[in-house]
């Protein structure tokens, strides 16, 4: 087996909404529907600019009848943050100001990376990175 990338996060929520929200208007990921055989009204999926459903949104309930453990509360374990890979600093730091939403930065010199930490409205840590861009 070998593992080449993050296929996609799914964050359970009671609020859909500003959920979906927060990834579409902060992290410019497209709102879609997800399979036919989810409900629309309680399952989300966002895609990124590689047309990929990277980060999945769903209610408590919604995955239920699918076999996949749905609780709110959750025995999934800890998730501590996601992070992507992303470019353009600025544009995303002007995104975060104009929405007002709280965010620290801490710069990793040694492989030339900023890192923008900030909170989705479930309270799960984003990290985005973003490497220099080469002058050339």
């Amino acid at each position: 087996m070998l593992i080449k990338r993050l296929d996609h996060v799914n964050i359970r929520t009671r609020d859909l909404p500003p959920v979906v929200a927060f990834y579409r208007d902060i992290l410019l990921l497209e709102e879609r529907d997800p399979p036919s055989n989810l409900d629309r009204t309680m399952v989300r999926w966002m895609y990124d600019h590689k047309d990929d459903p990277i980060v999945h949104i769903s209610t408590p309930g919604a995955l239920s009848e699918h076999g996949v453990y749905d609780n709110i509360t959750g025995t999934t374990g800890g998730l501590d943050h996601v992070a992507f890979q992303c470019v353009g600093l600025d544009p995303l730091i002007e995104r975060l100001e104009a929405h007002g939403v709280p965010w620290r930065e801490n710069r990793v010199e040694v492989i030339k990376m900023t890192q923008v930490f900030l909170h989705d409205p479930t309270g799960v840590q984003i990290e985005l990175n973003v490497f220099d861009e080469d002058p050339a």
